[in-house]
């Protein structure tokens, strides 16, 4: 292999290096592991030591990724059901979806896919049952068709996180490799990309790679290619924080300045400490010495820092008025607030729902390659239906119960209903015991309500 060729493919590899981590800087911050970065970014914005040091005393970060992700990610806040055409697998099926936890699973990927732009799925047999796995776009390579980019040829994934990567030995990473024909272990050269020691190789009786990905596909390229704004808005607000505390610092203890003759250095004296100090004044220099307590504009700051976190927040669509802090007369309102949120979330079910499909269909193709009598005939032609969960938020319980209270007297509501939305785990014939039993026990209590449904209604 020429001197060019391995150019080549060390400068890809470094490439790829760099987009793995820029996806696993997202994922720290998500998981609020912020301070490492901070620090790295004071080391290279200030080149004095004393400054570096005084900065790092004061390092502060704050959880603007997770609150920003969280916000967004409500696609599977509220589950999604999912069934099939087939009434003799619907079962099955069911159980399918529940032994897996599918709605908690697509939850956890909706929030990595919404801060890493994409995020991968296997399914695996364990423990006599479908699991599934979630693989990060950090611990992920690909080799793709030349005139395909979406079209995977090869794939590795990393053993666990790189910090724990069983066989990590210096540089070297394990990858489970995946091509049409073949899995295999191999072991990586983080610092060359060279593949080394493939060993435990079996065949792959899917016949393809049994991995789905989520997320919207790029133009002509694989990977998307753009950076954060979320992080991008973190690491400004950690940074100006951690300004602020420092500011505060030198606001709330004074600062001891003396000018004389005789003193060359600077004196470091503990905080509320007093001592003597001989001060020789000349007949052209008068020495001194004075407290001194800087006034910075902190409150000026602190305003500057809360604008950038609601214009991170609103570049993801999310509504300045959506603050926690902000309260509504009406479920309404509350919702228009979030009209961004729930515009966005719709518009993902667009690429969700196909790639979802796909998933369901490996789950079925996995479980009919485990030692299992029952087979789903044919996955790919079985007709699979998902209907999302409604995108909704807390309303005032006041207002839910006028609510209830109109749709009763409409006769489209019922106690046995309400209950079974307040406890979604009671099926109808619990919540028809369970009233039932609510109105035994008012009987005995002697509990009557003296408001009529007129009232509840103007209430």
């Amino acid at each position: 292999m020429n001197n060019i060729i391995v150019g080549k493919m060390l400068a890809k590899w470094n490439e790829d290096k760099e987009r793995r981590s820029i996806a696993k800087k997202s994922i720290d911050f998500y998981h609020y592991v912020q301070k490492g970065y901070l620090e790295d970014a004071i080391d290279e914005k200030y080149t004095t030591a004393a400054n570096r040091k005084s900065l790092k005393q004061c390092a502060y970060t704050y959880p603007l990724t997770d609150e920003i992700i969280d916000e967004l990610s409500q696609l599977f806040r509220n589950p999604a059901t999912f069934t099939v055409e087939q009434e003799n697998l619907q079962e099955m099926f069911s159980e399918l979806v529940e032994t897996s936890q599918l709605n908690s699973i697509l939850d956890d990927v909706d929030h990595y896919e919404n801060l890493t732009f994409k995020t991968a799925v296997i399914p695996v047999y364990r423990n006599e049952k479908i699991e599934l796995d979630i693989i990060t776009s950090d611990r992920i390579i690909i080799d793709h068709d030349i005139k395909d980019p979406n079209k995977i040829t090869t794939l590795w994934y990393e053993l666990g996180s790189a910090e724990s990567s069983p066989s990590k030995i210096g540089n070297i990473h394990t990858y489970v490799k995946w091509t049409n024909e073949q899995q295999s272990l191999i072991d990586f050269d983080d610092n060359t990309g060279q593949e080394a020691n493939e060993r435990d190789e079996v065949p792959n009786e899917y016949g393809y790679i049994p991995i789905v990905f989520f997320g919207k596909k790029a133009l002509s390229t694989f990977w998307p290619i753009k950076e954060s704004k979320i992080i991008a808005g973190n690491e400004i607000v950690n940074e100006e924080l951690t300004n602020v505390r420092l500011a505060l610092k030198y606001q709330t203890q004074s600062t001891l300045v003396t000018t004389d003759t005789d003193i060359d250095e600077t004196m470091d004296m503990g905080i509320g400490a007093q001592a003597r100090i001989d001060l020789k004044s000349t007949g052209d220099f008068q020495a001194k010495a004075e407290y001194v307590n800087p006034t910075p504009p902190l409150e000026k700051v602190w305003s500057i820092v809360n604008d950038i976190k609601k214009q991170t927040a609103g570049s993801m669509g999310i509504s300045s008025e959506a603050s926690k802090d902000v309260q509504y007369d009406s479920g309404y309102k509350l919702k228009l607030s979030k009209q961004g949120v729930i515009n966005y979330n719709t518009q993902k079910q667009n690429y969700f729902r196909p790639q979802t499909k796909q998933l369901i269909r490996v789950m079925m193709d996995t479980w009919n390659l485990s030692p299992n009598a029952t087979q789903y005939p044919e996955p790919k032609n079985i007709v699979i239906h998902i209907n999302f969960g409604e995108l909704k938020f807390e309303n005032d319980p006041l207002e839910t119960e006028q609510l209830r209270a109109i749709k009763t007297a409409n006769g489209t509501w019922s106690p046995i209903m309400s209950l079974m939305q307040d406890d979604p785990d009671l099926d109808e014939q619990e919540a028809e015991e369970k009233y039932k039993l609510i109105k035994q026990q008012n009987s005995i209590t002697g509990i009557v309500s003296e408001v009529d449904l007129a009232d509840a209604i103007e209430k």
